[in-house]
């Protein structure tokens, strides 16, 4: 079997297993048997299970971009926050993190399409590209934490929506919100 049908194949069967069951059964053993293929190609092709849970979380994060690539960015809704593979990505990276990985090794680098997507919308409606890359950030460190720590806190029916109408609302002043706090660009 060619390599890229092989790696399609266990990226698949494995965020098929963690869609159904908790992480910890997505052994070796299960996802090359989801995958139909022999437990060696796992190392062959992605290293370690760890790597193959990178190229999952790369996949997933993918997935959110293409989703991420049909919403308006005026039609911000709940979908945004709770898209079932940014929901998924964020909870086997906090689950590879729990179990030890080092969070480098699993990180999904920044420059990847939806850090990138979200920071060229808000360049795009005059905000300074600095400034835009601290704003996507921060919508994405707050979308973390409410998929990880939701469970933790009381919310009351309509807070994440009126949340989401709040993030909107400052994203619509950050051009001149930016311009304000930092009046010859944000540098670094």
């Amino acid at each position: 079997m060619p390599a890229e049908e092989a790696q399609r194949r266990l990226i698949d069967a494995t965020i098929e297993i963690i869609r159904e069951h908790p992480f910890q059964e997505a052994t070796v053993r299960a996802v090359a048997d989801a995958a139909g293929v022999q437990r060696t190609t796992i190392e062959r092709n992605f290293g370690s299970m760890t790597g193959l849970y990178k190229a999952v979380a790369y996949e997933l994060s993918d997935r959110y971009a293409d989703y991420l690539r049909t919403i308006p960015i005026d039609n911000a809704d709940i979908g945004l926050i709770v898209h079932p593979d940014a929901v998924l990505r964020i909870r086997l990276i906090s689950w590879l993190v729990s179990q030890g990985v080092d969070a480098k090794e699993v990180a999904v680098d920044p420059e990847r399409e939806v850090n990138s997507l979200i920071t060229q919308r808000n360049i795009r409606d005059g905000v300074e590209p600095n400034s835009a890359w601290v704003f996507s950030q921060m919508i994405i460190y707050m979308i973390e934490g409410l998929v990880i720590m939701s469970g933790t806190h009381e919310r009351r029916d309509n807070d994440i929506l009126h949340g989401i109408e709040l993030i909107q609302k400052i994203r619509d002043e950050l051009p001149r919100l930016t311009k304000e706090l930092w009046p010859d660009g944000l540098t670094f």
